[in-house]
């Protein structure tokens, strides 16, 4: 009885989860790709959560783009901890 439930339950699922397409757009051109990154917009904000969660600190990073191939940007790693080093050294 189980196995049959499962069988009624899972098979409509994934049938109906095949129906879901997505439209693949190529990119051919430089003009497609600034066009692109222009859609993205000029700030990219970085938090690095992983640092905080492994030893006390925190990565914080900012970009400005400038266009497709070129950017600057700055990051600051704040050690939380109150010591110099990370670990035992």
């Amino acid at each position: 009885m189980r196995n049959i439930f499962l069988i009624l339950f899972i098979v409509p699922t994934i049938l109906m989860s095949q129906n879901n397409t997505n439209e693949v757009i190529v990119i051919k051109s430089d003009k497609q790709i600034e066009e692109f990154t222009s859609s993205l917009g000029q700030y990219e904000l970085r938090v690095d959560f992983l640092d905080f969660l492994i030893f006390p600190a925190l990565t914080v990073g900012f970009e400005k783009i400038n266009n497709s191939t070129s950017g600057y940007g700055a990051t600051l790693f704040l050690n939380l901890g109150g010591e110099d080093t990370i670990g035992d050294v």
